[in-house]
């Protein structure tokens, strides 16, 4: 089920990041940094940073579907994968 966004989302100038989403950071940088430190940490710098710049732009990513009670402020993303 697709649901309309609004015009422009409220933004309170913060990315929260909730634990999860932080453990899968640090699982997935720990297991590239195996075989490449310097690409674990380009890959964990330009999450972070897309991740910032919601700051800025909140439309920028859509809303999570799969969040399960999503009230229109928990946006996901995918950059990369394995």
């Amino acid at each position: 089920m697709h649901r309309e966004r609004p015009e422009k989302l409220q933004t309170n100038g913060k990315v929260v990041w909730r634990k999860r989403a932080l453990d899968q950071l640090n699982k997935q940088y720990n297991y590239i940094r195996k075989g490449s430190p310097q690409s674990a940490e380009k890959v964990k710098s330009t999450l972070l940073d897309m991740a910032e710049a919601l700051k800025d732009h909140p439309e920028k990513f859509p809303m999570d579907k799969y969040f399960k009670g999503n009230k229109g402020d928990v946006q996901a993303f995918e950059k990369f994968s394995l």
